[in-house]
């Protein structure tokens, strides 16, 4: 396995084990939150078992039906990581589009 898979197998875990978290906290189903997004079950216990990549997009939409203001499972600096979100979600199409490519997100 390469460094950047490693970090990136790292960081879709802790990210699914804090949207399970979160799903947990707010006493919902993973059928309960996939019936919400309009997802299956199974899509949703892959994000948080870290099995699936999620893309932005569905990230922002689960994490606002969870209740999540905050993405410090996503870096240890979590006030840049915030930030850095924060400008993502202002972007246009285009410039999203091309973040995901270069984060190898489809």
């Amino acid at each position: 396995m390469r460094i950047k898979d490693k970090i990136d197998t790292d960081l879709y875990m802790r990210l699914g084990e804090e949207l399970k978290q979160a799903r947990i906290k707010r006493r919902m189903s993973q059928r309960d939150v996939a019936d919400v997004m309009g997802v299956s079950h199974v899509s949703i216990a892959r994000y948080e078992n870290g099995q699936t990549r999620i893309d932005m997009e569905t990230l922002d939409r689960l994490c606002k039906v969870l209740g999540i203001t905050e993405l410090k499972c996503l870096s240890d600096d979590g006030d840049m990581m915030e930030k850095v979100y924060s400008a993502y979600c202002r972007a246009d199409d285009r410039t999203r589009n091309a973040v995901n490519v270069l984060l190898g997100i489809d």
